[in-house]
């Protein structure tokens, strides 16, 4: 396979993951290891991958997030700014320890795999009920903090953050419009924060050499991401609807399993 290849392969798997409830970083993990990119090359073009999804949730919400500062919405601003103080304060905390390296384990993104896949199981519960929907803008601020909480827990590799986020949404009793509307603003700010520090520790990596990806593979990368992750939040904004996303827990289940046998084995 071709180092471009291997790029697209794995930005299209970006774009697709990072919205749809299966763990894009979980996933980048494991085709990494499978494909043979390096580490150091993986955790570089985790940052150019994470931006290119960034780009296509400002597209995909371009005129909701105008809107919110015409209309001067500060509680729903605050709301998001609460609901990711504690992705904010995980990260930071995980950059500071170095524990980050563990993330490359893949005993660890199986496990993750699970988790995930438990989850959205659950999910099925709380969307099967017929329980009158709490408006966002009225959402509890006890909810706005479970809700952010589940997404600190998805920096792990193998939980998915839009799964954790929509899981927690539904369980708070927000419509499917609002639950996607609110996993994605904070995820908005969670990438941009996240993309912003693993950009800032890279420059302090004074031994990094790629040896083999160009500024070019990067380039295809980016936009190879924010194309398919434009097209997946359209998918998944369907899924939501129409209440199928819990079927992604057999996937996560089978994938972990997948994973766990191929670290055993290889």
């Amino acid at each position: 396979m071709t180092e471009y290849l291997k790029i697209i392969f794995m930005a299209v798997f970006q774009g697709i993951a990072e919205f749809l409830p299966i763990s894009s970083s979980g996933h980048l993990e494991l085709l990494g290891a499978v494909t043979g990119v390096a580490e150091d090359e993986r955790f570089f073009l985790s940052v150019v991958l994470h931006a290119g999804t960034l780009i296509s949730m400002l597209a995909f919400y371009f005129r909701e997030i105008i809107a919110v500062f015409v209309k001067k919405e500060w509680r729903l601003i605050a709301m998001v700014i609460a609901g990711s103080i504690p992705a904010g304060i995980g990260g930071i905390g995980i950059k500071v320890s170095g524990a980050e390296d563990f993330f490359h384990n893949l005993y660890l993104v199986g496990i993750c795999f699970f988790i995930t896949g438990g989850l959205l199981l659950a999910l099925r519960k709380f969307q099967n009920n017929n329980i009158e929907a709490v408006p966002l803008v009225k959402l509890p601020w006890k909810s706005v903090l479970f809700i952010g909480l589940l997404q600190m827990i998805a920096i792990l590799p193998g939980i998915s953050r839009s799964g954790s986020t929509i899981f927690a949404g539904a369980k708070c009793r927000l419509s499917a419009e609002d639950n996607a509307k609110f996993s994605f603003f904070l995820a908005m700010a969670a990438i941009g924060g996240a993309t912003l520090l693993e950009f800032l520790s890279l420059l302090k990596k004074t031994d990094f050499q790629s040896q083999g990806l160009t500024s070019g593979h990067y380039a295809v990368g980016f936009i190879c991401a924010a194309v398919s992750g434009y097209i997946a939040l359209t998918v998944l904004l369907k899924l939501l609807k129409s209440r199928k996303l819990g079927y992604f827990g057999i996937y996560m289940f089978f994938t972990g399993t997948l994973t766990l046998i191929y670290k055993i084995w290889c």
